[in-house]
């Protein structure tokens, strides 16, 4: 005889364990305690051993239940399907996903039946938790790539859907900047529309490792953003800002300026001793040439 039943729905149960060879025959006589009902996906090891052998010659379930006994190798398990009641069908699946980086995520299955539970598996193991007919991502992220399932049951059965794929796009390299400049040809702003105007006559060179690339005579500049009324950033939230060069034999300063709310942000290169190239950050005024010049000074080597 064995007890099935408890406090916690599919856990407590009689459990033999053998240190050596399961030998199994006779009648298997099953009885609910504590007014226990099992679902159909709930499955019960009754009995493990190094080795089994041996069947058990009829199973006897409680009323209303049918019991399926499976043997492996090593074990006995047993399912209890409730008789007269159909078992879950799905009749929606869920589908494949592609979102964005960021962007929320949701799987959604349908499935008819009475009494459902669900239980959603990533790759095949059960997620804590994830028990309703839809699993949601707030926002999805890149560890949640995989492949998702659910288990839909209830006392006459179970059900497991199809398996379906999160894909994640990486976010653009435009998103959250203020504005981006890949002087291809122009000084177009290609996230919010602040172009760029020329002083003098920087030129356009393809020779760079990627795209193409502005190259400066030591005279020449180029202003980006439109004037403080429409600043790029302020500097007094703070703010980045990221670019590469290659530093050539150039003489002279080379400015670079990028307007914001109180002034403009300029880099300068030029040619130094040694081998050397000084590179210059800071603020300027808004009235140019400024009233005031706070740039700092440091110093950056180039080549071996």
């Amino acid at each position: 005889m064995f007890q099935i039943g408890g406090t916690q729905k599919g856990v407590n149960y009689d459990h033999v364990l053998v240190g050596g060879t399961l030998n199994v025959g006779g009648e298997l006589d099953i009885e609910f305690a504590n007014a226990f009902e099992p679902l159909g996906s709930d499955v019960f090891e009754l009995m493990r051993g190094l080795v089994r052998t041996g069947t058990f010659n009829a199973t006897n379930a409680p009323s209303g239940f049918s019991p399926e006994v499976t043997y492996t190798t090593t074990n006995v398990t047993l399912r209890l399907i409730k008789t007269g009641v159909a078992a879950p069908t799905i009749t929606t699946q869920p589908a494949n996903l592609t979102v964005n980086e960021s962007q929320n995520a949701t799987f959604s299955v349908v499935a008819t039946g009475t009494d459902l539970t669900y239980h959603w598996r990533k790759n095949g193991s059960a997620i804590g938790g994830a028990t309703g007919p839809s699993l949601t991502f707030s926002p999805a992220r890149f560890s949640d790539v995989a492949t998702y399932s659910v288990v839909v049951a209830n006392a006459g059965g179970s059900a497991t859907s199809d398996n379906a794929t999160l894909t994640l796009n990486p976010a653009s390299i435009d998103s959250a900047l203020v504005a981006r400049y890949p002087f291809e040809g122009n000084l177009t702003d290609v996230t919010g529309g602040r172009n760029g105007t020329t002083n003098g006559i920087p030129t356009y060179v393809t020779n760079g490792a990627r795209d193409r690339a502005v190259q400066f005579d030591g005279v020449s500049w180029i202003t980006l953003g439109t004037d403080p009324s429409e600043a790029i950033i302020d500097s007094a939230n703070g703010f980045s800002v990221s670019f590469w060069f290659r530093p050539r034999a150039v003489t002279g300063m080379v400015p670079f300026h990028l307007v914001t709310a109180d002034g403009e942000f300029a880099l300068y290169v030029s040619s130094g001793l040694n081998g050397d190239f000084p590179t210059q950050f800071g603020f300027r005024g808004h009235v140019l040439p400024a009233t005031t010049d706070t740039r700092t000074y440091t110093r950056t080597f180039v080549g071996c």
